[in-house]
């Protein structure tokens, strides 16, 4: 995935350089599904074995997006954290997003991305790596949910999201729950990138500059705000997990998922494989070099 990944990037610059940068996104989400749609193939696997399709009421639905809701500021938090050395790639796609409807800027960028990485991540992969067990599991998908960004700034707070999105997925059983959190987590930033516009020209009418970048003393002073809120959100987040686990009565499933469980014989208790080595290392320095040539 991770070869594909670079090859591809290159090639739908050239094959659909005509396009659009939300043209582009959807494009390049697509292209990326392709990898797991060939395994599925030729492993003559069909996704409802190994992806939870199972329907959620809407009590569920609304407490996933309740628990993602207060995931923002720890997300945030990463997000400054990671920026103290590494470039946001996000910031510059966002700009050129900034003049698409609202209604656009949320399809490519929360609802194709929370429907196809779900699918991809969550589904498939996660299941694949549940067999070395739950907490290996939820660690490794994470890892390469984070890996698949290639680039250090967003590698950061994918990794934990993709770990905690894991989660979700137990508490509920279904996929479902994941793609509502990562819609709203997604969802968000285009809230807040529709309103950036607009509250620009409106510093910009009062005679005000309308510099968006911090001063060192600056980050240092919103990362201690947002690690406060971090703490509090993300404490109020694990108590919503909580009272979903009792909602959907999983509670002596999610306790199985902490446990300890032995493997069948010949199995390795780790994800790291020569595969995994090799593609961690790749990304790792694509993300390296980005940071270099910037």
């Amino acid at each position: 995935m991770v070869i594909w990944a670079l090859v591809s990037s290159f090639g739908i610059g050239w094959l659909f350089r005509g396009l659009s940068a939300a043209q582009l996104l959807v494009v390049s989400e697509l292209v990326y599904f392709l990898p797991v749609v060939g395994y599925l193939l030729i492993k003559r696997i069909r996704p409802s074995q190994w992806i939870p399709f199972k329907l959620l009421p809407i009590s569920t639905i609304l407490m996933s997006a309740l628990a993602a809701f207060l995931l923002l500021p720890l997300v945030t938090f990463i997000n400054l954290l990671s920026m103290m050395f590494a470039t946001n790639f996000v910031n510059g796609t966002g700009q050129q997003l900034m003049e698409n409807p609202f209604w656009v800027n949320l399809f490519v960028m929360a609802v194709v991305p929370a429907v196809v990485e779900e699918l991809i991540f969550r589904g498939v992969l996660y299941h694949a790596y549940r067999e070395k067990g739950v907490i290996l599991g939820a660690v490794a998908c994470g890892l390469a949910f984070g890996i698949m960004h290639l680039n250090l700034n967003q590698f950061c707070y994918a990794a934990v999201l993709g770990i905690i999105f894991c989660v979700f997925v137990e508490i509920t059983g279904s996929i479902f729950s994941s793609i509502t959190a990562h819609f709203v987590i997604n969802g968000w930033n285009v809230l807040l990138l529709a309103v950036q516009q607009p509250l620009q020209e409106f510093v910009s009418s009062m005679g005000q500059e309308t510099n968006t970048a911090l001063t060192q003393n600056e980050m240092v002073d919103a990362m201690l705000y947002y690690g406060i809120m971090a703490v509090i959100a993300t404490a109020l987040a694990v108590g919503v997990l909580i009272w979903m686990t009792k909602h959907c009565k999983r509670e002596a499933h999610m306790r199985w998922c902490f446990s300890r469980h032995p493997l069948p014989e010949g199995h390795k208790k780790s994800f790291v494989t020569p595969c995994f080595i090799i593609a961690a290392a790749v990304a790792l320095i694509i993300m390296i070099l980005q940071e270099i040539m910037i």
